[in-house]
């Protein structure tokens, strides 16, 4: 059934086609999307295609998509399986109310691009025992990693 594509121009909607009908997709919440322009011309199967199709430039392209995968429920992040990172050392050092020094260290064990937020890179580090395990002694419950 279609709806109604929030974050583009009046008359645009959108539809799933089933399982049998859709090509391979860079993210699973996209699976099946079908966009379609008010005359049924064409069809897009991502936001950020149908919305360039539309003329708005990059900022407008990222805010409106944004609207749309909200309302369709789409969580898009994508793995990067090479990234430099991935394996790498996580070192964060502060100095505490108390004056010491509190160092967290880690590994980098994943990163996604948050195509929600312009590809932004997120990661997953694991935090070493040797350096958490003090942290949560002396933070009096207040801060767990």
């Amino acid at each position: 059934k279609k709806q109604y594509a929030k974050g583009f121009p009046f008359g645009w909607t959108f539809y799933f086609a089933s399982q049998e009908e859709t090509s391979e997709v860079e993210h699973e919440d996209l699976r099946g999307l079908t966009i379609l322009p008010p005359l049924n011309d064409v069809h897009f199967s991502s936001a950020e295609e149908a919305l360039r199709h539309c003329g708005y430039d990059a900022s407008e392209v990222q805010s409106r998509s944004n609207q749309f995968y909200t309302q369709i429920g789409a969580k898009l992040l994508v793995p990067v399986s090479q990234h430099p990172l991935i394996g790498g050392l996580f070192w964060k050092e502060w100095i505490r109310v108390d004056g010491s020094l509190a160092c967290l260290t880690g590994r980098v064990t994943k990163v996604v691009k948050d195509m929600m937020n312009g590809g932004e890179e997120k990661f997953t580090v694991v935090y070493e025992d040797q350096t958490r395990g003090p942290i949560n002694k002396s933070s009096r419950g207040k801060l767990h990693v």
